[in-house]
């Protein structure tokens, strides 16, 4: 399991590298690409909100071709820590 660490989704318009499509696509991918990779099986669980208001996450990661344990552990995180009813209204 790793935390997802909660912040801005997009870069600083400073990003080194800002506007290549190497950078582009690899900061987007930064807790995605290893196990894409190495072809485990990973799911990101919903945790809550954070004081500010943006969601905050965990990712479940798994043995290569163990989708089913990802899977279950997932639903018994969320079945242990629900989440619904924190999903915020949507502003005007």
């Amino acid at each position: 399991m790793n935390p997802i660490r909660r912040h801005n989704v997009l870069p600083d318009d400073d990003h080194p590298g800002r506007g290549t499509a190497r950078s582009e696509g690899l900061c987007w991918q930064a807790f995605t690409y290893p196990f894409n990779m190495t072809g485990q099986p990973a799911a990101s669980v919903p945790c809550g909100l954070a004081s500010d208001g943006l969601p905050v996450g965990l990712q479940i990661v798994g043995r290569w071709r163990a989708d089913s344990t990802v899977l279950a552990a997932s639903r018994a995180f969320e079945e242990a820590r629900p989440w619904r009813h924190l999903i915020p209204s949507i502003a005007d």
